[in-house]
């Protein structure tokens, strides 16, 4: 059974990394496909923390997968770009 810490640090990230798209950021995404798939693994549709008056926080299951797939596709179509390029570096006019 999942721990209410290992649910917050997924939250976290979900909601820290969500503007993957708005920044261009495919670290972000990356981190927000994780998050994704941590909720998956460990939040029923609804979980409650604290008892009454406690936190109470719900995910629709379908709604992350689509979300999940969403971040698949913007990582894959961004992440070339990305990737550094190693070429060579040429120096003129050094030591002058």
């Amino acid at each position: 059974m999942p721990t209410a810490a290992q649910i917050t640090v997924a939250e976290t990230a979900y909601h820290d990394n969500a503007d993957y798209r708005a920044t261009g950021s495919v670290t972000k995404a990356a981190a927000f496909m994780t998050a994704c798939t941590r909720l998956l693994q460990l939040i029923p549709k609804r979980t409650a923390h604290g008892g009454r008056g406690g936190e109470e926080t719900e995910f629709d299951p379908p709604v992350l997968q689509a979300e999940l797939r969403r971040a698949e596709q913007w990582h894959s179509r961004h992440q070339a770009n990305a990737t550094p390029r190693y070429g060579c570096v040429h120096f003129e006019n050094v030591g002058r």
